[in-house]
């Protein structure tokens, strides 16, 4: 089994950072051809979805995947978890 998270066909600066990010990790980023329809071969394989909000939901129902909210509060936990770590998030 792979490790694929899904990425949006729109290309951001922060998705652009995450694929090279895993480029040596378990982890697979695809795009799927820039289509919101995952092939089937793949469905199985994919753990994680990253991009806009119906894009995820489009393709967590795809995958049978569950999506979750953080807490509000998620990245102040980060922080403190994480002390050596820096996080920046915008909100829309």
């Amino acid at each position: 089994m792979k490790n694929i998270i899904a990425l949006s066909p729109m290309y951001t600066e922060d998705s652009n950072n995450l694929k090279k990010a895993s480029l040596n990790s378990s982890y697979e980023l695809n795009r799927f051809n820039a289509k919101w329809n995952v092939p089937e071969e793949f469905r199985a394989d994919v753990i994680a979805v990253y991009g806009e909000d119906i894009y995820a939901e489009i393709v967590a129902e795809q995958c049978n995947l569950t999506l979750t909210k953080p807490d509000d509060n998620c990245f102040q936990r980060f922080r403190k978890n994480l002390p050596n770590v820096k996080f920046h998030s915008t909100i829309f």
